[in-house]
Order: C-alpha cells, then structure tokens, then sequence
C-alpha cells in the first residue's frame, strides 16, 4: 500500500488561504481609498495652494465626522474589536468622537491629496497620548492641525503656526483656541513616535537611527504616519509570506517531496 503525503493538500490548503486574504485586502483597499478620493474631490479644487487645500479637507473630514459623533460616541456596542485595526473605513462611517480617529481620517485624505503629515502625541498630565494632533508640511514648514477641534493655529502676522511657535507664544494661542488652557497642554512636550512600544525591537531602531541621522532628524520620525494605510501594510506582509511560501514549495517541488506516493 502506498503511503499518503500530506504535504501536497497542505501546502494548496495555504496558498488558497493566502490568496484569498490578498484578494479581500486588495478590494477593502480600493474600497477606503475610494472613500478618502471622494473627501479629497469634494473638498477641492486643483487652483488652490497647498495650505488652502489643507484647511479645506480638515473642514470637510470635520463635518463628515462631527453629526455621527453624536449618534455614536461612546457606544462600545458598533466597536468591531480587532476588525478596526485594518477595516480602515470603518473609522469615516463610524466615529466615535476620539482623537486618535480624527487624526487618521485627516491624515489618509491628506496623504490622498500629496501632502506630508506627521501624527503627534501630546503630554496631557504625565500621560504621552492623553491628546493626538498632527502636523502638516505646508510651503516648507510644519504647521500643527487639530482635526477632533477642526483648528488650525495662526501667527499675529497671519500665517499658519508650528509646535515652536504655539509653545514659544502660549499666553496668544490659549486666546485664539481655549482648549489648549482646557486640555492643559503646553506644545513643548510631545513626541511622533513611541519608540518603547515595541521593546526591544523599537529601542534597537531608535539607537541605530540616532547614530545614522541624528537624534534630532530621528524625533521628527512619525512611524504612525505610514501605517495609517492599515490595509496596504497588511496587503505587503501577505505578499512577503505568499513570496516566502512560493518559493518553499518551488524547493520541495524540485526535491521530489511534493509527490503523491
């Protein structure tokens, strides 16, 4: 009686499992960024400068989110658990007020529409994280945009302000935007990337950074700001395990031990 290998049904098991997941995460990515286009056309026009466009996608994301606030803040019953990390689309048709979720609606239809952005975590009390804004580089300069208060921050000369300038100047922006003396936030104790979150592999890339670039180039780093795209980040780690599973079974195909007997 010939013996039966397994190996054959195990390994088709996979590729199908596989390539399903990438053809699914490749719909649900053209699906979000159908979804931030349409914000990004809506909100603009081709005439208008960067910062223009900028404040006008912030104004559009604001009140596409701020009526479902309403209806859904604080409602643990529409969370979808683990789903949210890559269902990235749930975040515009979902909102529950946070922002964290703010941020990345804004941060995806600004990247959509060519612009830079670096997501900022700010110190509320001895918590990093107790508030989340972004920066936008606008003509060269990065300017600070808070999309949960649909605020940006102006100079006395007009112009858009940095994180230096608002916490070089606080007394004149607590003015301009109150919640900055309700939220307790000074503008100077932040930073655009948690380099402990992942111990050990995190730190690694921290301290190799700073040897390479310089401390100061590696704090203005915001890993976040490239993961907002969660279903294209997980479209390329399913085709680097797809690639490394090909090729095993390419040197198991060559070494005979795909056959049947």
């Amino acid at each position: 009686m010939r013996n039966f290998n397994a190996k054959p049904v195990l390994l088709g098991f996979f590729h199908g499992i596989l390539i399903a997941a990438l053809l699914f995460s490749i719909m649900d990515l053209m699906y979000s960024n159908c979804i931030y286009r349409e914000i990004v056309e809506h909100a603009t026009s081709p005439e208008m400068t960067q910062e223009h466009k900028a404040l006008a996608i912030m104004n559009a994301a604001h009140a596409l989110l701020k009526p479902r606030t309403a209806f859904f803040g604080g409602k643990d019953s529409v969370s979808l658990g683990p789903i949210r990390i890559f269902n990235t689309s749930r975040t515009v048709l979902i909102f529950g007020g946070a922002c964290g979720d703010a941020c990345h609606v804004l941060g995806r239809a600004l990247l959509t529409a060519g612009l830079e952005i670096r997501l900022v975590q700010m110190k509320v009390g001895d918590v990093y994280g107790g508030h989340i804004v972004m920066e936008v580089l606008i003509d060269g300069r990065w300017v600070v945009f808070d999309p949960s208060c649909n605020l940006s921050f102006r100079n006395p000369d007009g112009s858009l302000a940095t994180f230096a300038e608002i916490g070089d100047n606080l007394p004149y922006f607590q003015i301009q935007a109150p919640v900055i003396r309700e939220g307790n936030l000074t503008f100077k104790e932040l930073r655009r990337t948690n380099w402990e979150k992942i111990p050990i592999i995190l730190p690694a890339v921290r301290m190799a950074l700073d040897w390479t670039i310089g401390r100061e180039a590696r704090e203005g780093i915001s890993l976040r700001a490239y993961l907002l795209n969660s279903w294209l980040n997980f479209i390329v780690l399913l085709s680097v395990l797809y690639l490394i599973l090909v090729l095993w079974s390419v040197k198991l195909w060559r070494s005979g031990a795909l056959s049947m007997d």
